[in-house]
């Protein structure tokens, strides 16, 4: 059964805050950044961590810095154990072809666990998580560690004046007494290629993610409450949805989030409210135009494209989850092939497909205006 939505409403009316609401606990400030530091080249992916402090943080909200706006996105991981011993190291996914490029010494981001406590892409603002919702790091949990990812999107800034430093990286407050409730983030992703719109029968190409149960196995009931989308310049539409059994033959779909990523990429709030339970699918549906006779391939870079849908959710039991918080697709499957026999409702396509005309003159205007501040930066 299809619920009460408003995409247009979402996607003309950012909402970051509306669900943020001050604690009465007192907040400390603390940050974690590179120090006048010189990216080496475009697309290069570098990692910087910090150790915690002797006690248990409650960290409430976020706040990226990108003084020169060199970065493509920012994310700020809680970890185990740090990939690298190193003060900066490099740790995207062309790394290979970087180690030419710079003495940065390689590696992954985190060695052993890690969640995802926050994204910044494409210039996002700060965020606030609701009152008593906070994630949980630092002493009686398994993340001793912060690291902070920033990928340097142009350098060209930085080629051209050699005293220039950055200092870019994540600002986050936190209490010390203990919130109700605990946050994490769950991503869907895909794999694959997104071809040229002249190859395509609807003259758009699509990328679906569905993650069954059995991938994102948990005991806990989660409440989502705010979401993300994020791709590159051919995204213009990312929808994400809980799929639900309903024990007669047929599934219950109701959307989760609905968004451009050619609009702010920040968190927006889930409209309607409802739980997740373990025996709940997600699934999302990533939507491109590619106006070029060139294939483009799901990749790191900002020359390549990305698939990605965040869920924001605290646990209704008040504890961290306890399974599975990323599922990726392949890119090769559309939901009919993946849900068959059960066939997808049309109103799920229709919101996932179609943008209203002056949705897609929004998204027109953003990818003008993206496109002309790229020309003025070369």
């Amino acid at each position: 059964m299809q619920t009460s939505f408003n995409p247009t409403f979402l996607l003309l009316f950012p909402l970051t805050s509306l669900f943020s609401l001050s604690s009465a606990q007192q907040l400390f400030n603390d940050s974690i950044a590179v120090s006048k530091f010189r990216p080496s080249y475009s697309n290069e992916y570098v990692c910087k961590a910090q150790k915690l402090q002797h006690w248990t943080y409650y960290v409430r909200s976020f706040a990226p810095s990108d003084p020169y706006a060199a970065a493509h996105h920012i994310m700020l991981y809680a970890c185990i154990k740090p990939g690298s011993t190193e003060e900066i190291w490099e740790c995207g996914e062309m790394t290979k072809e970087g180690s030419k490029k710079t003495n940065l010494k390689s590696g992954v981001v985190c060695e052993g666990e890690q969640t995802i406590l926050f994204a910044s892409a494409m210039g996002s603002g700060s965020y606030e998580l609701p009152r008593d919702v906070s994630f949980k790091i630092g002493k009686d949990t398994i993340y001793q560690y912060l690291v902070v990812q920033i990928h340097y999107k142009d350098v060209d800034q930085f080629e051209k004046d050699p005293e220039l430093e950055d200092n870019s990286g994540m600002w986050f407050s936190y209490q010390k007494t203990p919130t109700s409730l605990a946050a994490g983030v769950i991503l869907l992703g895909s794999n694959g290629l997104v071809y040229p719109d002249s190859w395509t029968r609807s003259g758009r190409e699509t990328l679906d993610v569905f993650c069954p149960p059995e991938s994102l196995k948990r005991r806990q009931t989660i409440v989502p409450f705010a979401y993300r989308t994020h791709a590159h310049s051919h995204g213009i539409l990312i929808t994400g949805f809980r799929i639900r059994d309903t024990g007669y033959g047929t599934d219950a779909w109701d959307p989760i989030g609905r968004m451009s990523p050619q609009l702010e990429q920040t968190f927006y709030p889930v409209e309607e409210e409802m739980l997740i339970e373990p025996s709940d699918s997600l699934a999302a549906r990533c939507l491109y135009t590619n106006p070029t006779d060139d294939i483009v391939r799901i990749g790191p870079t900002a020359d390549d494209e990305m698939c990605n849908f965040y869920v924001l959710y605290y646990t209704l039991d008040g504890t961290e989850l306890d399974g599975e918080t990323i599922c990726f697709g392949t890119g090769l499957n559309s939901w009919d092939e993946l849900l068959y026999p059960q066939a997808v409702p049309d109103w799920v396509n229709e919101l996932s497909l179609n943008l209203t005309p002056k949705e897609a003159e929004v998204v027109s205007d953003a990818m003008e205006e993206k496109r002309m501040m790229d020309l003025k930066g070369h």
